[in-house]
């Protein structure tokens, strides 16, 4: 865990107003932990190849109507789970491929900065850290 708190020392990347907060929870204490571990849990079981179930189609069919992303390590550049309204008459599919690439190719290659101005625009992107990833 002292390792851990290290990490995030020299590597969090605050939020535009700097009202982040970091801190360890039990896991009987909160819910959002509970509610984290059940989803990570549940998502081991549809790609983890020690624990997969076959029964991974239906939770991913569960989960895939859910307003949630799905990152997977190591990064590469691709589509979201969430796919657009066919009936979208605005969206364009290459624009956004290329938006997306273009954000994280900004992710990857600036999420380190010790420039202020530079860490606003990363966190502004929603950059969760130094392998964050933006999702179209």
């Amino acid at each position: 865990m002292k390792g851990f708190v290290r990490y995030i020392e020299q590597n969090h990347i605050s939020n535009l107003f700097n009202e982040s907060s970091f801190g360890f929870v039990g896991f009987q204490d909160d819910v959002l932990v509970q509610t984290a571990a059940y989803m990570a849990g549940t998502l081991a079981r549809c790609y983890d190849e020690t624990v997969i179930t076959d029964h991974r189609n239906d939770f991913i069919e569960i989960l895939r109507r859910k307003p949630l992303s799905i990152q997977f390590f190591p990064d590469t550049f691709g589509n979201s789970i969430a796919l657009p309204s066919a009936s979208s008459p605005d969206y364009d599919q290459a624009l956004a491929t290329l938006s997306t690439n273009f954000a994280n190719d900004f992710l990857h290659q600036k999420s380190l900065s010790p420039v202020p101005q530079v860490k606003n625009q990363v966190s502004c992107l929603g950059c969760k850290g130094h392998n964050g990833r933006i999702k179209h």
